[in-house]
This record gives C-alpha cells, structure tokens and sequence, in this order.
C-alpha cells in the first residue's frame, strides 16, 4: 500500500474546508430568505421528487438518519409545510407529503449551491458534470468508511 503525500492530505483537507464554508454561507443565505436551513430545503426536494416518501426512504435518499429526518419533518409541519399521512394499508407506515405552501416554498427558495457554482457547473459538459459528481461521491464514500468513535460524545 502506497504512503499518501502530506501535501495531498493537506490540499484535500483545504479543498474541503472552502466547500464546507460556502455550503454554510449557501445555508444561512437559505434561512434568511425562505427561514429554512438548507438540510430542511433538501428534505423538502427528496418529498416532492420521491413517490413513496417514508421516513426510512428519505433518509436513505439524502444521506440522515431516520431520526434525524424526523426532527426535520416535525419542523416542516409545524410550518405548514409537509403533512404526513397514515399508509391504508399497513398503519404502521406513515408516508410525507409536500403542502401547497410547501410547493410554493420550494419553487421560490434559492439553490441549494451557491449560484456560483450552479453557473460553473453550467459551463461544464454533461460529461464533466457527471465525472466530478462521481469523483466527490468517491471522495464522499471514504468518509463513511471510517469507523465510529466508541464513547465519543
């Protein structure tokens, strides 16, 4: 196994950062126009694209845990935003639903990226754009293979 170059782990590290900050810069331009975060905004997406939209299914779809999701879709109830809905069939299963203020919201809120790199990605061939989802998916991927803390709070 090959030894990775500092500097490699460095620029990565760096590379990361900037994109953690204009996601978080992209999130508060988010709350302060819609008084959405971002991760709400994307809960709001994955409902309105999914056809059965559980709480396992969206989770799984935007990369939260389940709990995690229902914190959020609680939030978007009480805004009006989402309602949830008993499956006829098994009772156990309860599946959420976009509202028609949710609709509305999600046509008017910004994009998730920040509109620079929404007009980057516009520049880029159906190619390019694929290679480097893919390539931050691989990079993304590594990150859940690192094992959880035990007794880390």
């Amino acid at each position: 196994m090959e030894v990775i170059d500092n500097n490699i782990s460095v620029s990565l590290t760096q590379s990361l950062r900037k994109i953690a900050h204009g996601l978080d810069c992209q999130s508060r331009k988010c709350l302060k126009e819609t008084g959405l975060t971002s991760a709400q905004l994307l809960l709001l997406k994955a409902i309105s694209t999914m056809s059965e939209s559980t709480t396992k299914g969206i989770a799984k779809s935007i990369s939260l845990s389940p709990a995690t999701v229902n914190v959020i879709i609680d939030k978007l109830v009480a805004k009006g935003l989402v309602e949830r809905e008993r499956s006829l069939k098994d009772r156990r299963i309860v599946h959420s639903h976009l509202t028609t203020l949710g609709h509305k919201t999600l046509k008017t809120a910004p994009p998730l990226l920040p509109m620079t790199v929404m007009d980057a990605l516009q520049n880029k061939n159906q190619k390019e754009q694929k290679a480097l989802v893919e390539n931050l998916q691989v990079l993304a991927d590594m990150f859940e293979l690192e094992p959880p803390m035990v007794g880390a709070l």
